[in-house]
């Protein structure tokens, strides 16, 4: 994703090239975009800002609620021969940690702070 800012000064610098010469596809490979996403953003009448952080992004039907998320990380952070025990004493629980798989797990520790991220 390359910012307004960044977008503006490229496409000044490929204007600035073709000035002194040169021709726009050369230009457009030298600071790495391709000749059409250059005209692209020329034909947009300057270079509107980027919608996509600021999109409404709709919540994943299967994402874990705050108490399933909390009862996964009691889980990880408990000792290692504690989990099959807990586990076996929520039965219901346990249906949804199985669901929970290795990426989930990672990602919700994670956002919890308890893990660095790398597995």
């Amino acid at each position: 994703m390359i910012s307004t800012p960044d977008r503006q000064n490229t496409i000044a610098l490929i204007e600035q090239a073709k000035a002194a010469g040169a021709r726009r596809a050369q230009a457009c490979a030298e600071v790495g975009i391709d000749e059409r996403t250059c005209r692209r953003w020329r034909a947009m009448d300057g270079t509107p800002e980027d919608r996509r952080p600021t999109a409404p992004r709709p919540v994943p039907r299967n994402q874990l609620s705050e108490q399933e998320r909390q009862a996964v990380l009691d889980i990880c952070n408990s000792k290692p021969f504690e989990v099959v025990p807990r586990l076996a004493d929520q039965a219901g629980l346990f249906s949804a940690l199985f669901l929970a798989v290795w990426g989930g797990r990672v990602r919700t520790a994670t956002g919890g702070g308890s893990l660095s991220g790398d597995g």
